[in-house]
């Protein structure tokens, strides 16, 4: 059974931000971003422990085809993403989100 998931708004604006430059960068781009974003979310909720711990209770999942990583808290069933980070970026940034 999958996790119920919440998405922070700041994570939310991470998901915008990337669909956003995606979209300048070439037409459709953005949707496929989404859809790669909603397909690792739907990974993540189905299995919440199987990924590694990055920090205290944060855990990551990479998307496939597109360098972002999901960093997300899993508690009482459910997956609380706190931010959606380009691997090329400091990947700390979900410190300070927490």
């Amino acid at each position: 059974m999958a996790s119920k998931i919440i998405i922070k708004p700041l994570a939310e604006q991470d998901i915008d931000d990337a669909i956003k430059w995606y979209e300048e960068q070439e037409e459709n781009v953005g949707e496929k971003f989404l859809i790669a974003f909603k397909e690792t979310l739907l990974i993540v909720s189905q299995n919440p422990q199987s990924f590694r711990k990055r920090y205290k209770d944060i855990r990551s999942f990479s998307l496939r085809k597109f360098p972002f990583s999901i960093f997300y808290i899993y508690e009482n069933d459910t997956v609380f993403v706190v931010a959606v980070v380009h691997q090329k970026r400091n990947q700390t940034i979900w410190k300070k989100r927490l």
